[in-house]
């Protein structure tokens, strides 16, 4: 329930204050007075955008509070981890330029999780939802909100159910589209991954090329330095480097006989001897290698010349070939296996259509005895409100299929008896409007449970005694509900029992919207001013009091 609301420099508003009671809440004044800002304040506490121009001028900002004693409100401020108590306060700051900030319970929420939360608090008809109310496009939605737990889950499935045919059906024609540049990919790709591995390129291989290249290049010089080191060391005419020092062994040794100091550097020496040798068998093998080698120089050549060619199309280092060709090779296998992704996706479309129309048709039957439901509910508050031959047919036409169905509806009304059904924006009158939508108000609360409903000129386009009728079902409505009434009409004004006169007041060359709770008395006055005569007299107090007294 809506405790109290305070609005602080807001349209025409300085600040005001207003106290609510279960029950019937009923607002009053004349037109322009600032009723409709009042309305506005309470549908920007719901979440609704804020605009700067609803700042008063000369101030720098707005502060719209609304108090709340809710159990179901608690319960889903604890469930998205808000603060709670007993009686919980939302606030909206609106600064000159348009800026806002959404409070709950004084922590400052982001506006799509403010909206979540106050989602349900407050069921709000104004002039625009009439307006909706003719819209066919509106008539599906509608009929949906009356759903069961179950047949909500049914079309939130079908939503998604749709979602995914449509994303699977996307997939496949986005591979179908796509089919030349594919091949034509394919066989770019093809031809590079063949080219490289015909070469079979590698590390290793391109650094023994690069020896072996060098090695060709400088053949004769390297095989008379090589063979002038080994003839160094083994000699040719003359001793050589080993023979040398096999001397000076044979010295060191017959030196050691007259001091052991010489036996350690003739072991040195045979070590180092030894080192040559080897080192002499290594050069000599090299040498005999070069003699004997069989390798073709165009042949390395040839094959470092390759190794450029790919370097230079896809490197420019070896590194980036190799890179190049292992990202080749997953491509190619990607793209060719997309004929077997094209058939997947082409079965998965279908079968995700198939589930579709199964939810569908679950949905689409179980609308239908929604659809009897609310023809037999409206009719009969229809005949409540002295409309005892009028009917609303529910008709159902084929549709595209979409996230709510194959189908669309339209609402259809018979005011009369002997006259033929009409869509609502073709017949429907003003008076006849407001009693419609008071109809679905009444029938779709008892599906949405809002606490507080609050109607804004709902007796519109309606006179004589109806205005009574609609008053005596605002009357039983909110002994379930806190309703708040914004009426014109001093009939509906008399049932209520909280009266709030809202007033507008010149002063110092400033407008300001003033809102002030009546008493007994002072209503039987504002309801004398609404019955329309210039000067209130005492046959106007008199009709006031009788029906003040009827309201009760």
């Amino acid at each position: 329930m809506l405790l109290a609301l305070t609005v602080e420099n807001f349209g025409l508003i300085e600040r005001v204050n207003m106290e609510f009671t279960p029950g019937l809440n009923v607002l009053t004044g004349e037109t322009g007075a600032g009723k409709s800002m009042l309305i506005d304040a309470l549908l920007l506490l719901l979440g609704q955008k804020a605009r700067g121009d609803m700042v008063r001028k000369g101030t720098g900002k707005a502060l719209l509070t609304a108090t709340f004693e809710s159990e179901k409100l608690c319960r889903k401020l604890r469930e998205y981890g808000l603060p709670a108590d007993e009686v919980n306060i939302f606030s909206r700051e609106i600064t000159a330029d348009g800026k806002s900030v959404a409070r709950i319970n004084g922590t400052v929420v982001p506006l799509t999780l403010y909206r979540e939360v106050t989602l349900g608090l407050i069921d709000v008809m104004t002039q625009h939802e009439q307006q909706m109310l003719l819209a066919p496009s509106y008539h599906l939605k509608l009929l949906d909100r009356t759903g069961n737990e179950e047949f909500q889950r049914w079309c939130k499935q079908l939503k998604e159910a749709y979602e995914a045919w449509v994303e699977a059906e996307k997939q496949y024609e986005e591979i179908t589209s796509q089919e030349m540049e594919r091949l034509k990919r394919i066989d770019y790709l093809k031809f590079c991954i063949n080219e490289i591995e015909k070469i079979n390129p590698s590390f290793e291989e391109e650094e023994q090329l690069k020896l072996l290249h060098n090695r060709l290049l400088n053949q004769e010089k390297l095989y008379g330095l090589i063979g002038n080191a080994y003839r160094e060391i083994y000699g040719e005419n003359e001793p050589g480097i080993v023979d040398r020092l096999g001397r000076i062994i044979k010295d060191l040794k017959e030196a050691a006989r007259f001091d052991a100091f010489t036996e350690e550097i003739s072991k040195k020496v045979e070590e180092a001897t030894l080192l040559l040798e080897e080192a002499a068998l290594d050069l000599k093998t090299y040498l005999d290698d070069m003699e004997n080698q069989s390798v073709n120089p165009d042949e390395v050549e040839e094959r470092l010349y390759r190794y450029e060619l790919l370097k230079k199309k896809y490197g420019p280092t070896l590194k980036d070939v190799l890179n190049f060709l292992e990202k080749a090779r997953q491509e190619y296998q990607n793209l060719s296996e997309i004929e077997e992704n094209k058939a997947f996706y082409q079965e998965k479309a279908v079968k995700l259509r198939e589930n579709y129309y199964k939810i569908n048709s679950l949905v689409k039957e179980y609308r239908r005895k929604l659809a009897v439901k609310l023809e037999e509910s409206i009719a009969q508050h229809l005949r409540e409100l002295l409309m005892p031959h009028a009917q609303i047919k529910v008709v159902f036409t084929d549709a595209s299929p979409g996230p709510r169905g194959d189908e669309a509806i339209q609402f259809y009304f018979l005011p009369n008896p002997g006259e033929d059904l009409k869509p609502l924006a073709r017949i429907a009158s003003g008076g006849e409007l407001s009693r419609l939508l008071l109809s679905f108000k009444l029938y779709f609360n008892q599906v949405d449970e809002h606490e507080t409903l609050i109607f804004d000129e709902i007796e519109s386009g309606l006179g004589g005694s109806i205005i009574e009728v609609v008053g005596e079902k605002l009357k039983k409505l909110s002994s379930n509900h806190q309703v708040l009434l914004v009426t014109h009409s001093p009939i509906i004004a008399g049932f209520a029992d909280t009266h709030f006169v809202v007033e507008k007041i010149v002063s110092e060359e400033r407008t300001e919207t003033r809102v002030k709770k009546l008493t007994f008395e002072e209503r039987k006055w504002e309801i004398a001013r609404m019955l329309g005569e210039k000067e209130i007299e005492a046959l106007n107090l008199e009709m006031a009091e009788k029906i003040l007294k009827k309201g009760k």
